[in-house]
């Protein structure tokens, strides 16, 4: 077995594992908490030394340690954790986690000194066993706060699969999406057979039209497909010669592309994502009763890229086809959640004056 299977593997057998489910997945949460409340409501009654107070002070002994475990835990779990560790700052957390404990003992001692001690039953305990009974604390409490910041890596680890798991998908479909419009029959038989005209009265403009074909398959096929991510310099090349392509085959067609090219020098970005926003423009310009146009303009800004697509539309709408689905743009939106959640990213479109706008913007 491959290391692609392996790891397929392995991804598979973790998300379809019914106890990996019920630590991490979110409709089981109700029923974790429970189960760890109820496990520290037997623990603690359980394990007290019971008489050395009042009746109703023996129980507010236990009440009172339960709140404040409750409280560090859940601290510790859903503050600490995602603040240090996640981030990487493991020194912080641990100084951080020690002033937790630090502080609840000290909760837990002014407790036992000002309200349960004015109502002991029981011999106050000589100090050796004070410092015991502190040791032990600081013994229980560590292992219990750590078991929850190991339980929330173990399920931001789980997360973190599901979403690889369904970038991989999205980028796949995106990128079959991609060639299942853009290397349309329809298409390549119109370019050959311009090639074809040309190559008898025009030799120079059928060479040229050979080279950008080329050139668009190559990167279509091989260079979009070697990673994740791609220069923004080769998909302008891309489009333009996509655009030059579709130039040639429809009548009555312009496209302009405005960039600088200094600006997009060295910047990557996902691939199959501004494509798809092209050649979804050019897609629904198309018009055989009057003249159509696409234009391109993208800018870097405060480490961000602005990418707009504004397109014609057609005089006479056509009816939408019932394989038209919009799965590439529903998966683009879908890759930008999954990709740039809290970054900032936007997307959207607007439709004014028989033109359709599409805005895209992405860290950088």
């Amino acid at each position: 077995m491959n290391k692609a299977n392996q790891t397929a593997a392995l991804k598979h057998s973790i998300t379809s594992d019914k106890l990996f489910k019920a630590l991490t997945d979110s409709k089981s949460r109700l029923y974790r908490h429970l189960s760890g409340i109820l496990f520290l409501l037997w623990l603690l009654p359980a394990g007290k030394k019971w008489g050395e107070f009042s009746p109703l002070f023996d129980h507010l002994d236990w009440i009172f340690s339960f709140v404040i475990l409750v409280s560090i835990f859940y601290i510790n779990m859903y503050k600490l954790t995602p603040r240090f560790i996640y981030r990487g700052k493991a020194f912080l957390y641990l100084g951080s986690l020690t002033l937790t404990i630090t502080a609840a003992a000290l909760l837990l001692a002014t407790f036992r000194y000002y309200v349960l001690d004015p109502n002991r039953i029981a011999p106050i305990p000589a100090k050796f066993e004070w410092l015991a009974s502190i040791v032990v604390l600081f013994m229980f409490l560590g292992p219990f706060l750590l078991l929850s910041s190991a339980l929330k890596l173990l399920q931001r680890w789980i997360n973190d699969i599901y979403i690889i798991n369904e970038l991989e998908k999205r980028a796949t479909e995106s990128e079959l999406a991609a060639l299942r419009n853009q290397i349309h029959p329809h298409f390549l038989f119109n370019m050959l057979n311009n090639i074809n005209v040309l190559t008898a009265t025009e030799p120079e403009k059928a060479s040229n039209i050979i080279i950008k074909l080329s050139s668009f398959l190559r990167h279509l096929i091989y260079e979009s497909d070697r990673s994740d991510q791609i220069y923004l310099s080769s998909e302008i090349k891309f489009i333009q010669d996509y655009l030059e392509l579709e130039n040639i085959r429809r009548d009555n067609f312009s496209y302009s592309v405005e960039y600088d090219a200094r600006e997009v020098r060295g910047v990557r970005l996902p691939a199959n994502i501004i494509i798809i926003l092209v050649e979804n423009a050019i897609k629904h310009s198309a018009d055989s009763h009057t003249r159509s146009f696409v234009d391109i303009k993208l800018k870097i800004k405060d480490n961000y890229m602005h990418f707009t697509a504004v397109n014609s539309m057609p005089e006479i709408t056509r009816p939408k086809a019932a394989n038209s689905s919009g799965v590439g743009l529903a998966n683009i939106k879908r890759r930008l959640e999954l990709l740039f959640a809290g970054s900032g990213y936007e997307l959207s479109s607007d439709v004014k004056d028989r033109q359709y706008t599409a805005f895209l913007k992405l860290p950088v």
